[in-house]
């Protein structure tokens, strides 16, 4: 997968895939369940932030991210 190199993009997307866009599911309010929660791409999009402007935010977001992947 290549990865963009503007920053602002990326974080939008990191951002989108670990808290998903909708619910695929009426009345269904698990986060889980929602269109584009993907945390792998959620991290590996973090993980390219943080190749390109390296930073405490990205550190941050990359620990939250970490914690709620399935173990």
């Amino acid at each position: 997968m290549s990865l963009p190199e503007d920053i602002d993009a990326l974080w939008l997307l990191a951002r989108i895939h670990q808290a998903g866009t909708y619910s695929l599911e009426e009345k269904n309010w698990d986060h889980r369940d929602f269109a584009h929660y993907d945390l792998e791409k959620s991290l590996a999009l973090l993980e390219r932030i943080q190749e390109l402007q390296p930073g405490p935010e990205v550190e941050e977001a990359l620990r939250t991210v970490r914690s709620l992947l399935p173990r």
